[in-house]
């Protein structure tokens, strides 16, 4: 019996040591999330791309599903591919505006969530305006991110598009 109890004792000992462990390791990786993604996320919205460049892996990937029936637009793979899609395609926008409604992390994700106002230009003298929600999800591994996804609800671009073209 007695061999019985320190048995559990040692068991359980360990598995606090354990869990400890693990729940500090939790900590520093969403500490070091927030950091890197925070950085990441301001350098985005300013679009730095040459700073940005420096927090992507070069494995990473960029995709915004909500926006692929709009513009088209596919998954990119590779630090390259994502860093042309910025310096490129987001080069008739002229200007982007993040006000944060809440962003949090947890382990290697960080989330922000707010509403998005950005102006482009349309390449016909013309530019749309529009304020839209919009939520990002990063993923940092090794001190770099990962995955890039945005969501955003793209309806208010939309109607602001048609006024534009609309008018004469």
């Amino acid at each position: 019996m007695n061999r019985i109890f320190r048995f559990i004792i040692c068991f359980l000992f360990v598995a606090i040591q354990l869990f400890a462990q693990e729940e500090n390791s939790f900590e520093k990786q969403t500490a070091n999330t927030k950091i890197v993604g925070e950085e990441y996320f301001s350098s985005y919205i300013l679009m730095d791309w040459d700073n940005l460049e420096q927090l992507l892996a070069d494995s990473s990937s960029f995709g915004d599903p909500t926006g692929q029936p709009i513009f088209n637009s596919v998954m990119k793979y590779g630090k390259i591919a994502v860093m042309k899609t910025f310096r490129e395609a987001y080069a008739t926008i002229e200007e982007m505006k993040f006000t944060k409604i809440r962003s949090f992390y947890s382990g290697n994700h960080a989330i922000f969530e707010g509403n998005l106002d950005w102006t482009t230009n349309l390449r016909n003298g013309k530019t749309v305006r529009s304020v839209m929600p919009i939520i990002t999800i990063l993923k940092v591994e090794n001190g770099l991110v990962s995955e890039h996804r945005d969501y955003a609800d793209y309806a208010p671009f939309l109607s602001e598009y048609r006024k534009v073209n609309s008018s004469n």
